[in-house]
């Protein structure tokens, strides 16, 4: 039999956690990117903050933290799609976390040239032939490279619908199984602001700093990407986790 006073600790244990991502989730995307955009629009600092995107490329702490945030939210998709198959067997539910963990692992291969500059592998030639960085990459394929900002669009309408408060057309059981957090609103805000600052990049002189300001803009994007579909995820684990037993007893709760 549980002691219940071990899962007393245990709930108020995740509670904290919860407590404290969302915290960080909500109040620390903001701050930072106004941080960065006052950093990156001032010709005197421009240099200084833009030198690690022009040097090391796709090895900067950002994009690091782009690959690892996609790979850490590929491995919670799976988790939930396996917690919600064993407590209700096959559903939506499970479907969609199965395919949100096959996205961010998507994300997760095409942000790190699918392993070709670890694995060393040989680029095949008709990845060559249309790539126009030279890269084991989708994203750099003629008609798709350049075009990332209506990716990003495409995120934000779906990460804006998953945080309404109800859509109609779903049972309200899923529903609660797949919205996203409020919390989340502003990482998503960022996403937008960074994705207009592409869309409108065109309308500066190339040669400009604010033209260079916004490419190094909108690396941020898919770091924020990747940092909501992280809190996303351990968002709803976190829930489940504190859940009392009442709750979860009718989803077949371990």
């Amino acid at each position: 039999m549980q002691d219940p006073h071990q899962f007393s600790d245990r709930h108020r244990g995740v509670a904290a956690t919860e407590t404290a991502l969302r915290r960080i989730l909500f109040w620390g995307p903001v701050p930072v990117l106004l941080a960065w955009c006052v950093l990156v629009f001032n010709e005197a600092t421009y240099p200084i903050v833009s030198r690690g995107f022009r040097q090391a490329r796709e090895y900067t702490v950002i994009e690091m933290v782009t690959a690892f945030g996609f790979v850490f939210a590929f491995v919670l998709g799976l988790w939930l799609a396996y917690r919600h198959a064993r407590a209700s067997g096959l559903g939506l539910a499970v479907v969609y976390w199965a395919l949100f963990a096959l996205v961010a692992a998507l994300a997760a291969l095409e942000e790190t040239q699918w392993g070709q500059p670890i694995l060393g592998y040989e680029i095949p030639e008709w990845m060559l032939e249309v790539n126009r960085q030279g890269e084991f990459t989708l994203h750099n394929v003629e008609g798709l490279q350049g075009r990332s900002e209506w990716f990003y669009l495409v995120f934000v309408v779906a990460a804006g619908l998953l945080t309404l408060p109800r859509v109609p057309v779903l049972p309200g059981r899923i529903w609660t199984d797949i919205r996203a957090d409020p919390t989340l609103v502003p990482l998503l805000l960022c996403v937008l602001v960074t994705t207009l600052m592409k869309v409108f990049q065109g309308a500066f002189d190339p040669e400009s700093v604010a033209f260079d300001a916004i490419r190094w803009t909108t690396e941020w994007t898919e770091g924020f990407i990747a940092i909501w579909g992280v809190g996303y995820a351990a968002l709803h684990i976190l829930a489940w986790r504190r859940a009392p037993p009442d709750r979860t007893a009718g989803r077949g709760a371990a």
